[in-house]
């Protein structure tokens, strides 16, 4: 792992994939006993045949799975900025299964991004066909499953639906209804998706209250949000028969190897998300004061999107004048995105409300923009100059994007045709220039962070294990039913917190509680995520860790393994291995079972080892083997800790100094000399 340092905040790590086992569960809900007599016909509420979906937008997903998760995420927005649910029974959704036999997990988001979703298994929904006919649906996973074919209405019942993670939110100021899945269990698929209404009493019975009506006209494409692998997920009846153009062909213009990204910057927005509009800005500046940028046919930036794909506006300024993706004009333009080892160019994303989603570009490359896919947006008529451009602007807004990490890397332009043109570097990162970057916000109490990746950089060790992952740079956090999330670092599942206490040497560590049960009943800390940690051919984990209360508490580690393909799974502690615990108060080794995972005993203040041995593949993942897990060419691309709130609750115990050793411990007594291989002799301690 290339260690980095840190600028302005610390470095705030966000949770990009669920903790196994430990998707935050859910309350049950009571079945209704009042359901749909699907033996019966209805009136249709909606337009049918060819006019039923003559202006509505169609969704295409991912051709094929991906290796890595994923969220596809399809949302349609209301005609009014809000509308009251709370005395709906039913949300009417119209829609039809053009291609494949997609699973969706379905709801409506309020105006604080909370989800009242499809969740608990066995419980119903219904499809009314065009021509009055109802079938019964089920949940399974969260999922509804579609087929081929299927063509009408989509009827949730609200009192089947439940909250996302236990919170609460407004059913009064509901903004939108939402599709969503894994494009690593869904691919090949293609869906319309017409009006919206709601039924406030029983649909055979009541009229319908339409809120997102495309019967008559096109709606704006900003009425629609959607985030995909595929860049042309979303396409409006009007973007029909448009010819794409080509992605441009070109060498690729940057750095590639061990030492690409040297001296680049790692843009960590805010962990928690905003309640109203909050801008965050990136800013770079060249390597001269202005680059004429008046003949250039692209704008290339070395790019990575480690964690997340947030919407990002591309520009460039001139005294404050800016030229840039969220332009009226821009809007539908394409970008492109060429990985540092691809022959080639992909489009990325279509520019879609003044912003470029690309969860394509989770690798280092290189962000290509076409100039004509930008246009003036803002500033004074005299500063709008092309050629005196001082500023590389990135702008996101955390009401709706947060918790994501981009790296942002050398700068150049190309002139000409692609192929046969010039490229001019403009930011030289060949040394440290950190100086060039900042990072801002319209709230400073929720601003993103920024670091540098060192060139050469030496990785932290201790003896022979490395460190990894330390309380240092991390803030107090919570997940609470009262407060939500606060601080920088995740916690979901079950209710908890995470303290800043000092070691046994005075440093930085993080103490863990579980703090209430909701969800699945266990707390979940997300405590890396994207770093992609190298701990290949090492032996297993180590760490320091205090049990701080008055009893043995137990907790797991959730990893994923991602190797050179790109493949990762899930791999926790299992029961019946062996770990050891070197205490430093009484000098005492001691070797534990696992049971069922590891376990601190209570007044135990120290350093563990645990074997890589003692980890399984978590049953519903798949991808990497037993035999890969943490072989030459893999990288710890996720860590996270879970403690069973049920079964230790307000039980705090500490952590700190994670990392990976590679030498198995011995005992040491009179009649065995352990050859300089006991705990503290390993780690440097005596």
């Amino acid at each position: 792992m290339t260690k980095t340092r840190t600028k302005a905040l610390a470095l705030m790590l966000g949770a990009g994939i669920a903790l196994s086992g430990i998707c935050a569960a859910f309350p049950a809900v009571t079945v209704d006993g009042n359901a749909l007599d699907t033996s019966t016909q209805m009136t249709y509420p909606f337009e049918t045949r060819e006019e039923a979906f003559r202006y509505a937008p169609t969704f295409t997903g991912v051709s094929e799975t991906t290796q890595d998760l994923h969220w596809e995420f399809i949302q349609v927005f209301l005609d009014d900025a809000t509308a009251d649910f709370s005395k709906a029974k039913y949300v009417a959704i119209q829609m039809r299964i053009e291609q494949g036999n997609p699973g969706f997990t379905v709801g409506i988001h309020d105006a604080s991004r909370n989800r009242y979703m499809t969740v608990t298994d066995g419980n119903k929904a219904y499809f009314l066909s065009e021509d009055g006919t109802i079938q019964e649906m089920s949940m399974l996973n969260t999922e509804l499953a579609f087929k081929q074919g299927m063509s009408g209405t989509l009827l949730l019942p609200m009192d089947q639906l439940s909250w996302q993670e236990g919170k609460t939110g407004d059913l009064t100021k509901i903004n939108s209804v939402y599709f969503t899945h894994n494009s690593q269990y869904h691919a090949g698929w293609k869906i319309s998706v017409g009006d919206v209404g709601i039924y406030e009493g029983e649909p055979d019975a009541t009229a319908i209250r339409k809120l997102a009506d495309c019967s008559q006209a096109e709606r704006a494409k900003s009425k629609y949000h959607v985030d995909s692998v595929n860049p042309d997920c979303m396409k409006m009846p009007s973007e029909s028969g448009i010819v794409e153009p080509e992605p441009p062909e070109m060498a690729y213009p940057f750095r590639t190897g061990e030492e690409a990204d040297t001296w680049a910057a790692v843009w960590q927005g805010p962990v928690n998300g905003d309640s109203s509009q909050n801008w965050q800005t990136l800013t770079v500046k060249f390597d001269q004061a202005t680059v004429d940028f008046s003949e250039a046919s692209y704008l290339i930036i070395q790019y990575y999107g480690m964690v997340s794909a947030p919407g990002i506006t591309f520009g460039l300024e001139n005294k404050g004048a800016r030229y840039s993706v969220g332009a009226a004009e821009a809007d539908g333009k394409p970008v492109y995105f060429m990985g540092e080892n691809d022959a080639a160019s992909v489009k990325a994303a279509n520019v879609t409300n003044g912003a470029v989603t690309a969860p394509g570009a989770n690798k280092l490359g290189a962000m290509i923009i076409p100039m004509d896919s930008m246009a003036w947006q803002s500033g004074e008529v005299a500063n709008r100059d092309l050629t005196a451009i001082d500023t590389l602007v990135l702008t996101t807004n955390s009401q709706y994007n947060y918790n994501y990490r981009i790296m942002i890397g050398e700068i150049g332009l190309y002139t000409g045709e692609a192929g046969s043109g010039t490229f001019t570097k403009l930011l030289d990162l060949s040394s440290d220039k950190s100086d060039k970057f900042a990072v801002t916000s319209d709230l400073e109490a929720n601003r993103g962070s920024l670091s540098f990746i060192e060139a050469d950089a030496v990785r932290e060790t201790m003896g022979d294990a490395t460190i990894d992952i330390k309380g240092e740079g991390k803030t107090d956090s919570s997940f609470s039913e009262e407060g939500g999330t606060t601080g920088n670092v995740l916690i979901n599942g079950s209710y908890g917190s995470l303290k800043v206490v000092k070691d046994s040497y005075d440093e930085d560590a993080m103490q863990l509680t579980a703090t209430g049960i909701t969800g699945d009943g266990y707390t979940a800390f997300t405590l890396s995520d994207g770093e992609d940690i190298d701990w290949a051919n090492r032996k297993g984990v180590s760490f320091w860790a205090r049990n701080d209360s008055d009893a043995e508490v137990s907790f797991n580690f959730e990893i994923d393994c991602k190797v050179a393909s790109g493949a990762r799974s899930r791999f926790n502690i299992l029961q019946g291995n062996r770990y050891w615990l070197y205490d430093v108060n009484t000098g005492k080794t001691t070797i534990y079972m696992t049971r069922p995972t590891a376990t601190l005993p209570a007044g135990f203040e120290g350093w563990v080892r645990i074997p890589f041995s003692a980890f399984e593949r978590a049953s519903w993942s798949s991808g990497v083997s037993k035999e890969e897990f943490m072989g030459e060419g893999s990288v710890v691309a996720y860590l996270g800790i879970s403690v069973s709130a049920a079964s230790y609750l307000n039980q705090s115990f500490s952590i700190n100094n994670i990392g990976a050793y590679t030498t198995t411990p011995q005992f040491s007594s009179s009649f065995v000399d352990a050859g300089g291989k006991t705990i503290p002799e390993l780690l440097g301690l005596i």
